[in-house]
């Protein structure tokens, strides 16, 4: 059995305060892009998992996935049989582009189906948030503007969208924790106007006013540390990105192309880039 899931980039995050248990509560426009992990599942009679083009070491009981099926079963309150799974990573790890979150929602599905537990959506997004903030998102599967802790969803219809994306990572990984204790720690209330209607409900954008939407409250504090993504930022626009910005916590810088060639361009200057991964990808909508 494969199944493939999908990373996210958000067009925008806005950290709109802090709970008291440490979550920080967002606005974000999310949206999953062309760019996909691959996950073989076999029956087994031990529950193993392995990881291809993956060179950190991490312990099954830390793996989202194995996580993901703990989860479920404490939800169903029965124990499941076993798998073996090897998880092919393309999306790489540490980059604000959701590859493990992805992997255990699209994993839940998985056990949903698989086992016919008729699990309500809702109820799968109860069991997703326990896990991680990113992970209901993953079961919605299209653009959506995502608020609370990630756990409140609503559908974005995006129109016209006349773009490609580069994504460019440099051999820099940065955790959602690491990119949240920056933000606090350099205490950064720069605000913007969201040109979004306010009652949330419309769904329905045109990239003509998306210039002042495309925007990241992670971004400035986190490339301050990490100058190697402002030095990216730079390079992009300097090839004549129409825009350039930080997906989630990075550390992947997202360029916005209209322009194929151009495009073509700066991938080709980036993947001479010792240890660079360099993607194009396209929104899924």
């Amino acid at each position: 059995m494969k199944i493939k899931s999908p990373a996210k980039i958000n067009l925008m995050l806005k950290i709109k305060g802090k709970r008291k248990d440490g979550y920080h509560l967002i606005e974000s426009i999310m949206v999953p892009i062309s760019l996909f992990d691959e996950i073989n599942i076999e029956k087994s009679n031990k529950f193993e998992i392995t990881m291809s083009n993956f060179s950190e070491k991490l312990s099954i009981e830390k793996n989202i996935v194995f996580k993901t099926f703990k989860a479920v079963e404490k939800y169903i309150n029965t124990t499941l049989p076993s798998f073996k799974i090897n998880i092919l990573k393309n999306i790489p790890s540490g980059a604000g582009l959701g590859g493990g979150s992805g992997n255990g929602a699209i994993f839940l599905e998985f056990l949903d189906n698989f086992f016919n537990l008729g699990l309500k959506f809702q109820e799968k997004i109860k069991i997703a948030s326990s896990i991680g903030a990113d992970l209901p998102f993953f079961l919605y599967k299209k653009p959506a503007f995502v608020e609370g802790i990630g756990e409140i969803l609503n559908p974005l219809k995006i129109q016209d969208f006349p773009f490609d994306l580069l994504l460019i990572k440099p051999p820099i990984s940065i955790s959602s924790k690491e990119a949240y204790e920056i933000f606090d720690k350099k205490k950064l209330t720069n605000d913007i106007q969201i040109n979004i209607n306010n009652d949330r409900r419309f769904r329905s954008c045109s990239f003509d006013n998306w210039e002042t939407v495309l925007y990241n409250s992670l971004e400035e504090p986190v490339t301050s540390v990490y100058k190697e993504l402002k030095q990216i930022r730079s390079e992009l626009k300097t090839m004549n990105a129409d825009y350039v910005f930080m997906t989630g916590s990075g550390s992947t810088m997202v360029g916005v192309f209209s322009n194929s060639k151009t495009l073509k361009n700066a991938k080709s200057f980036f993947e001479n880039k010792k240890d660079y991964t360099v993607k194009e990808v396209r929104l899924l909508l």
